[in-house]
């Protein structure tokens, strides 16, 4: 039960380590996108387990952390789905496929929105290596 948690979060620390070695001008859109691919399932993840862990055990920051991060980031799917037409704007999302999809388009759009911060993070470092190079 605890296997898969444990990978979705062991999987960016792995890309992290790895991507000291990778091409200088992809280390950090790699390591954004792969933290957009699960910060969604990792804050869904928390919000539901804070329902099965008890409250005097660390549930209630559970709780709280996991609502917090999943109000943020599971937010741009359900907005995306509005926007494509998938969900009607009134519509109330709880379960099954509709959930599935707002997780999806979540989760696309923070791999993109992480993805362009690492882009610009690559820029910006690749520009102070050229110029700190040829001083």
């Amino acid at each position: 039960m605890w296997i898969l948690p444990l990978l979705i979060i062991i999987i960016p620390v792995v890309v992290l380590s790895l991507k000291i070695g990778a091409k200088q001008g992809w280390r950090w859109r790699i390591f954004g996108a792969v933290a957009g691919l699960t910060i969604v399932p990792i804050s869904y993840g928390m919000n539901i387990a804070a329902y099965y862990v008890p409250f005097t055990y660390g549930g209630k920051l559970l709780a709280i952390t996991g609502f917090l991060l999943f109000y943020l980031h599971g937010t741009p799917g359900y907005q995306l789905g509005i926007w494509l037409g998938i969900f009607r704007g009134n519509e109330v999302i709880s379960s099954g496929a509709p959930l599935y999809y707002s997780l999806l388009l979540s989760t696309i759009f923070w791999i993109v929105t992480y993805g362009g911060f690492g882009y610009f993070l690559d820029v910006k470092q690749s520009k102070n290596k050229s110029t700190m190079i040829s001083v």
